[in-house]
């Protein structure tokens, strides 16, 4: 332990370690599928260890016990005092790289009443207030024949989910399954009565439109936006973009209108980028901000949620003082250790916001 830490940087001490002495051996080793000789030496490797990083990705934020295994990850480093110094810490790992951008702009399951007004407002459509699935919920969706069509934009759903069998079962279901896509992977091959990929231009490849060479925005996970141009050469020229492809789809359901200029969305991108800087909060002047070579942030530590009023970035200090026991909002404690100390560098958490691939949303309906 490092006492130190634990007496100036934390609290309910007591009350913890007296939880840990009272727990049984046979009930951990039964709820951990472990051996005793597998758990000791994992704790001969933190002891000799100076710096402990724990990672985790969805099997644990998906798990129906999330927040209070997450909590107990937590209490273990402030124990060993592996919070708050460099090379040490939490490392909440995103199931696809594109998770923060894409809930910035809105593609949430459960969008905020200010996100929809603005949306209303801008575009002259009442959109749905109902609440959406997410993706557990998605998964039962399909299973029960609730919804009947998947559509994915990137991802491999099937892997990424926390239950492969059901999942398969699940997507077998449905009576369509879509998938945009940059490269095959096992999604594809798990399908419903009908099936559709569809190729899409990657990141990495130049993006030619009609109004000239385009670039997409990426949103990393520390809140900074900025350009992302492809450099190489399209592994086709038939390839479409994401843009393009959503809005040839939309064009041919909703069919020619006016207040929604679909075909401009898909030969300019700094068209939509405008319509973004006037629905979500901290995109003012989008186009010209982004334009800079180290683009901007977002006016809080992580990016606001889409339609939520902007918050003021907060001082850090190197070591914070607080505890995770009174913590009471799912994966909050995940966030607040992934401000204080972050192992994951910017430029290997960027996330798409507008544009080309590597968006992983998914919808059922």
């Amino acid at each position: 332990m490092d006492e130190e830490f634990v007496r100036e940087h934390t609290h309910g001490y007591e009350e913890f370690a007296e939880a840990a002495r009272d727990a049984d051996w046979d009930e951990t080793l039964t709820a951990t599928g472990l051996t005793r000789g597998e758990i000791e030496e994992c704790l001969r490797m933190v002891l000799a260890s100076e710096r402990t990083i724990v990672c985790w990705a969805m099997g644990l934020t998906q798990h129906k016990h999330s927040v209070p295994m997450i909590r107990e990850i937590v209490n273990f480093l402030l124990l060993r005092g592996d919070i708050g110094k460099p090379g040490a810490g939490v490392c909440p790992v995103r199931g696809h790289s594109n998770v923060q951008g894409d809930r910035t702009m809105g593609i949430f399951e459960r969008p905020a009443p200010a996100f929809l007004d603005a949306l209303e407002k801008e575009f002259g459509f009442a959109p749905p207030r109902e609440h959406g699935f997410d993706v557990v919920r998605a998964i039962r969706a399909l299973r029960d024949g609730v919804a009947k069509v998947f559509f994915a934009m990137g991802g491999n759903f099937v892997s990424a989910s926390p239950d492969t069998e059901v999942t398969e079962a699940a997507m077998r279901r449905a009576r369509l399954t879509v998938h945009v896509s940059t490269k095959l992977n096992r999604s594809h091959a798990v399908t419903g009565a009908r099936a559709l990929i569809l190729p899409t231009l990657g990141r990495t490849e130049r993006d030619l439109q009609g109004g000239g060479e385009q670039f997409v925005t990426v949103e990393d996970s520390m809140g900074m936006v900025h350009a992302s141009r492809g450099r190489l050469e399209p592994a086709s020229t038939r390839l479409l973009s994401e843009p393009a492809i959503v809005c040839r789809l939309a064009r041919r359901v909703l069919g020619e209108d006016d207040t929604v200029p679909w075909e401009e969305f898909e030969k300019d991108y700094a068209t939509i980028r405008d319509r973004i800087a006037r629905v979500i909060p901290g995109f003012e002047d989008f186009n010209a901000r982004v334009a800079r070579p180290e683009g901007f942030a977002l006016p809080t530590p992580r990016a606001t949620s889409a339609g939520s009023r902007p918050r003021p970035a907060r001082p850090t200090s190197r070591r914070r003082r607080w505890s995770t026991r009174n913590c009471r909002r799912d994966g909050c404690c995940s966030r607040r250790c992934a401000r204080t100390t972050s192992t994951t560098p910017r430029s290997t958490a960027s996330t798409t916001v507008t544009g080309a691939s590597g968006t992983a949303g998914a919808w059922c309906w």
